[in-house]
């Protein structure tokens, strides 16, 4: 191969090369245009959109102390007495609207009616009318702090049980619609079942009209209220243990 062939085949190739280049500097162009254009995208994309700020709500003791305060022992129904009131409160964040939940089973002796309050006076300041108002020592150790909620109004917390029989002389929960059958009706020859558990069927209540708690700054709220424990004269001390639950369901989605 003379000099005028190798220096037309060197022309060739190096005309090969940049084309190579070129193409592969188009591609990568290309390619970073469609990355820039999406993370272009996704950025508007997220000034735009409405980003919602997860919600929390919780059932605590007096003062915003932990559930594990409210303490509904120390009940004498035998006394004077046919109440007895506890204090808890509804802490949350970001939550517009909610409902109050009790739920209990109809062998409880207890019945339950829930108050609006508000804190009246704090560490050791004593309200003008102590019989008033419901005491809540702060567990932080000191046993020196003590605050005092009275009930916002005189009558409670409007609700509905949402499977109690009202037309019964006692606490019953509805059975027309199945509901006992579904629950409790025993398979097999396990009869007793149903005879050991008929008058312990859970009752669910839930407040009427959902709150619309008043948030600060930073979207917190904490809503007080009273729980009063009532009973009658027939009540007795050796009664087996009764559990109720306190529940807060958000409805601000609904």
């Amino acid at each position: 191969m003379n000099r005028n062939e190798k220096k037309t085949e060197y022309k060739k190739g190096a005309l090969a090369r940049a084309f190579t280049l070129l193409l592969i500097s188009f591609v990568l162009m290309a390619a970073s245009l469609g990355t820039y254009a999406w993370f272009t995208y996704r950025k508007r994309a997220a000034g735009i959109a409405e980003i919602s700020d997860p919600t929390a709500i919780f059932i605590k003791a007096g003062s915003g102390e932990d559930i594990r305060y409210l303490n509904l022992g120390g009940i004498d129904v035998e006394t004077a007495d046919d109440y007895k009131d506890f204090v808890f409160c509804v802490k949350g964040n970001h939550v517009s609207r909610y409902k109050i939940q009790l739920a209990y089973t109809t062998n409880n002796q207890f019945d339950y009616e829930i108050y609006k309050a508000t804190e009246v006076s704090s560490s050791g300041a004593v309200p003008s009318d102590p019989e008033s108002v419901v005491v809540y020592d702060l567990h932080d150790g000191s046993g020196s702090v003590r605050y005092y909620y009275a009930a916002s109004g005189a009558a409670p917390i409007a609700g509905n049980f949402l499977n109690l029989d009202s037309s019964a002389s006692e606490k019953t929960a509805l059975t027309g619609d199945g509901y006992h059958d579904r629950t409790y009706t025993p398979t097999g020859v396990d009869s007793v079942y149903l005879h050991r558990h008929i008058y312990a069927i859970p009752l669910y209540w839930q407040s009427r009209n959902a709150v619309s708690p008043v948030m600060d700054e930073n979207m917190d709220f904490c809503d007080y209220y009273i729980l009063r424990v009532k009973w009658d004269g027939n009540s007795k001390n050796d009664k087996e243990t009764d559990i109720v639950y306190i529940s807060a369901k958000n409805v601000s989605a609904d």
